[in-house]
């Protein structure tokens, strides 16, 4: 057990480092920045626009591919949908270079749906954690593989800033680093296929004749529940996260390299709470008063930027909304897998990255087209949307105790 989920956090480490990396790069792109695609006389409405749209990209792709591939993963094996996440990745990465090396919004689009739709190794790695693991430790293994993304967070943006900070040719310098992430989800692709052998890859026994959705549409009142307070988190903070960059540039008015060093301290509280949740709060994490209590905190928290008129104002609060969120994440991850069985563990994963994947799809194009009237508009209305999901456990608890 503890071999294979060592090299599946190993890749994860150097597929969150990667996409960290090149993530941060992608709305200077689109803003009125020295490295715009766009001329000055480029309508700012319509770039925010278009970054809505860019950032929705990846996962319209992968809620095409996510449940396919997640059943797929119970029928043929985890290992084998792994090694096919990867080389889309490493196809993506290119095309995204190319995008960039020719000043071309085309293949970056092209880039990004390729990767969103093979790349579901985050439903397919969080299925074999759930595979492996005791039902006791599940939330603190979910919690480690969340701490690879943290650290990934720390260390992307910091290369990436180092580079837009030193290098005369950022163009030129960001089609390297993205053939550098190129390389890294190959490496990825190697490790899977070298040091994880097909024999240990024999839990598979979905029966061909089940529904992709079905397991949405017949599952019990508690997880539909679960699902769509779920998908209201995740959209209100892919509304605010996934713009993050508007509200530092253009409302803050933050240098690259200072948003650079916020994504960063992402990263490093990122991870930091994944550390106090596997130490202390994963005793706490299926309990539903842990979940209040931090939904709250979440939305008011992301609220108080509103306030923040400097950039080190904006550092003050980037810890508290980040720890918030990332002990809501493993926790959330935990309570999915328990209801799903070693027969569609898969699938239930694929359900539940589908459901991230559409809050990643209506969370930025809403927010690209309401950030045309002020950059603090995803800022004051995403606390709305994370709010909104006690008031569906509060409905559910009102029905339960509803005499009949």
């Amino acid at each position: 057990m503890y071999k294979k989920l060592s090299l599946i956090f190993s890749v994860l480490f150097l597929d969150f480092f990667s996409f960290s990396a090149v993530i941060a790069f992608l709305p200077l792109f689109f803003l009125s920045t020295p490295h715009s695609f766009f001329s000055a006389s480029f309508s700012p409405n319509l770039r925010y626009v278009l970054l809505g749209i860019l950032s929705a990209t990846y996962p319209i792709a992968q809620v095409i591919a996510a449940p396919l591939l997640g059943h797929l993963s119970d029928k043929i094996g985890r290992r084998g949908i792994l090694l096919y996440s990867y080389i889309g990745n490493t196809v993506g990465y290119l095309l995204c270079g190319i995008g960039i090396l020719t000043t071309s919004i085309f293949y970056l689009f092209l880039g990004n749906f390729i990767a969103g739709l093979m790349g579901v190794n985050i439903s397919t790695t969080n299925a074999i954690i759930s595979d492996v693991s005791v039902s006791e430790k599940r939330s603190k293994f979910f919690a480690v593989s969340h701490l690879m993304l943290g650290i990934g967070f720390i260390l992307g943006p910091f290369v990436a800033g180092k580079i837009v900070a030193f290098s005369p040719h950022v163009f030129d310098a960001c089609f390297y680093l993205f053939l550098s992430c190129a390389i890294f989800s190959f490496i990825n692709f190697l490790l899977i296929y070298f040091f994880w052998t097909s024999d240990e890859d024999k839990m598979v026994t979905a029966k061909p004749t089940e529904v992709l959705w079905k397991e949405l549409f017949h599952c019990s009142r508690e997880i539909k529940v679960l699902l769509f307070a779920e998908f209201l988190i995740f959209f209100g903070w892919y509304f605010f996260i996934k713009t993050f960059q508007v509200f530092l540039i253009e409302g803050i008015h933050c240098t690259e390299a200072q948003v650079f060093n916020i994504y960063s301290q992402y990263g490093l509280w990122f991870a930091l709470s994944q550390v106090i949740f596997i130490a202390w709060l994963h005793r706490y994490a299926k309990a539903e008063k842990f979940f209040r209590h931090f939904i709250t905190f979440l939305a008011f928290s992301i609220l108080v930027l509103c306030v923040a008129k400097t950039y080190w104002a904006t550092c003050l609060i980037v810890p508290f909304f980040t720890l918030a969120y990332g002990t809501l994440i493993p926790s959330l991850t935990s309570l999915v897998s328990d209801y799903a069985t070693a027969q569609n563990n898969g699938k239930i994963m694929g359900l539940h990255q589908s459901i991230q994947a559409f809050a990643k799809i209506g969370g930025p194009l809403i927010a690209g087209c309401v950030l045309t009237l002020t950059p603090l508009a995803t800022v004051l209305l995403s606390p709305l949307f994370i709010l909104a999901s006690i008031a569906i456990f509060a409905l559910r608890d009102r029905k339960k105790l509803k005499p009949v």
